[in-house]
């Protein structure tokens, strides 16, 4: 996610959880709402260039992004990415689901 601008989490060589996308990592602050996952941190955009539409669907009115990505985590605080919130377009005309 380009919005992000660098890593949010981190999973260890001694990570052995299948499917997980480790821990956020330390400077990042995160939160599930419905399910989707929410980031704040310093590595988060400030937002669109002269795109105040995108940046009203992007961000909430104190700071945290919404990512689209549905998420998980379990008791260790490791993260899962389990689904998208709605379809996103890859490239004009193709959809996610029509590259599965």
């Amino acid at each position: 996610m380009t919005e992000t601008t660098c890593v949010i989490s981190i999973a260890t060589v001694d990570n052995t959880k299948p499917a997980s996308v480790g821990k956020l990592i330390p400077n990042m602050s995160g939160k599930l709402v419905d399910g989707e996952l929410w980031l704040k941190g310093p590595n988060i955009m400030k937002g669109y260039l002269r795109n105040p539409g995108a940046d009203a669907v992007t961000f909430t009115d104190d700071g945290w992004m919404r990512t689209g990505d549905v998420c998980q985590f379990d008791e260790d605080g490791d993260m899962f990415v389990v689904d998208r919130v709605k379809e996103v377009s890859l490239r004009r005309n193709i959809s996610k689901r029509d590259t599965r």
